[in-house]
């Protein structure tokens, strides 16, 4: 097993590169899901903190958004004759 980590023959080279290559590679993994962990795991633990939105008043009813974009009876249309 020696010789074939042997960093002065080509193929022992290689053989290190990539040993040391995917070892750097898991480590990098591993800081990713840290990094992942702190950034998701706070707000989930502020989400019972939160307080929930409060329905609209039912007694009022709500003026459809086709009400609300009519224009005003009084306005006359264009080429209407005016009294």
């Amino acid at each position: 097993m020696a010789h074939w980590l042997d960093p002065f023959s080509r193929q022992g080279a290689a053989l290190l590169d990539r040993m040391i290559d995917q070892q750097a590679q898991s480590i990098a993994d591993n800081i990713d899901v840290r990094m992942m962990t702190l950034v998701v795991l706070p707000p989930l633990l502020l989400l019972p903190l939160m307080r929930r939105h409060a329905p609209p008043a039912a007694s009022a009813p709500a003026e459809s958004p086709v009400e609300a974009v009519r224009a005003p009876a009084a306005v006359a249309a264009p080429g209407a004759a005016a009294d």
